[in-house]
C-alpha cells in the first residue's frame, strides 16, 4: 500500500480544533503508529533481521501497550499459550524487555539456528530446551519451551519450519524474494 493511501498517515489537523496541535506533531504521531503497525504485521511473518532491528529501534522500550500487543501476536502466531499469563492487567517488571528479547530470539536467532541445522523439525522438546539454555536464549522463550504442551509444541515447530519457506515481508503488500 503506498504511504499516501494509508489512513493513519493521511491524518490532518482539524481547523476547528483549538488544542494547538500542529500538522508536524500529527505527522510524527502518524508515522510512529504506521511503523508500529508494520512491525506488528512483520512479527507474524518471515522477515529479515534488519527489518526487526530497524523497527525495534523506532519503538521505545517502555511503550508497554505496544509490547503487550507484540506479545499477544507472538502467543497467537507461534502457539506460545503458556505466555498468556503475562497478558494481564498486573504490571510485570521488565515485560517490555522480555518481549523484545522474545522477538529477537524468534525472528533472528531461531531462524539462524534452523539455517545452520542446529534446530531440526523433528527435535524433541527436551533437546530444544537444552539447546536454548546452552546458547543463552532469552527467559521468555526458555520458560515457554519448558512448560509447553505437546500439541502447542508441535504447532510451534510447524510454524517455525513453515515460516522458513515463506517469502520475506518488508512492510509492503509486495513480497520480497
Amino acid at each position: 500500500m503506498p504511504l499516501n493511501d494509508d489512513p493513519i498517515l493521511s491524518l490532518t489537523v482539524d481547523e476547528d480544533d483549538d488544542t494547538g496541535t500542529t500538522q508536524e506533531q500529527i505527522n510524527d504521531l502518524s508515522l510512529y503508529l504506521h511503523d508500529q503497525n508494520i512491525f506488528l504485521e512483520g512479527v507474524g511473518r518471515r522477515v529479515t533481521s534488519s527489518f526487526i532491528n530497524h523497527y525495534m529501534k523506532l519503538v521505545p522500550e517502555d511503550d508497554e501497550m505496544f509490547w503487550e500487543k507484540v506479545l499477544r501476536r507472538m502467543v497467537k502466531v507461534y502457539s506460545l499459550h503458556n505466555l498468556k499469563m503475562y497478558l494481564t492487567d498486573v504490571k510485570i517488571t521488565n515485560m517490555c524487555m522480555y518481549t523484545m528479547e522474545l522477538v529477537r530470539d524468534m525472528k533472528i536467532r531461531i531462524p539462524e539456528a534452523i539455517l545452520f541445522k542446529d534446530i531440526t523439525k523433528n527435535m524433541e522438546r527436551e533437546e530444544l530446551e537444552k539447546y536454548l539454555k546452552t546458547k543463552n536464549f532469552g527467559s521468555f522463550l526458555k520458560w515457554c519451551i519448558v512448560f509447553i504442551g505437546r500439541d502447542s509444541y508441535a504447532a510451534f515447530m510447524e510454524k517455525l519450519f513453515q515460516e522458513r519457506f515463506d517469502d520475506f515481508y518488508d512492510g509492503t503488500d509486495e513480497e520480497v524474494e
